[in-house]
């Protein structure tokens, strides 16, 4: 890619503009992320994968993962957003 945009452009400095352009657009992206709903998310799908692979029940995944869960819930509630109970 960078050999194309020097090609093109005659200008061996113009692939770091191209570059400085998509690590913006990269952390617009990333800041449009919401990382505690994406840990309960995860915590969720985990929990599935062990109670599918491993045949755990809920009681067997230990107390600790709904009470982080209930922890995590409670301070993005406290931040205003709304989160989905499944």
């Amino acid at each position: 890619m960078s050999s194309a945009i020097i090609d093109r452009s005659g200008n061996t400095n113009m692939p770091f503009t191209f570059l400085l352009g998509l690590g913006a657009f990269s952390v617009g992206i990333l800041w449009m992320v919401d990382v505690d709903k994406s840990r309960i998310e995860c915590r969720s799908y985990l929990e599935g994968e062990a109670t599918k692979m491993y045949s755990m029940t809920d009681s067997s995944l230990g107390s600790a993962s709904s009470t982080w869960r209930r922890e995590a819930e409670d301070s993005h509630q406290a931040d205003g957003a709304v989160v989905d109970k499944d």
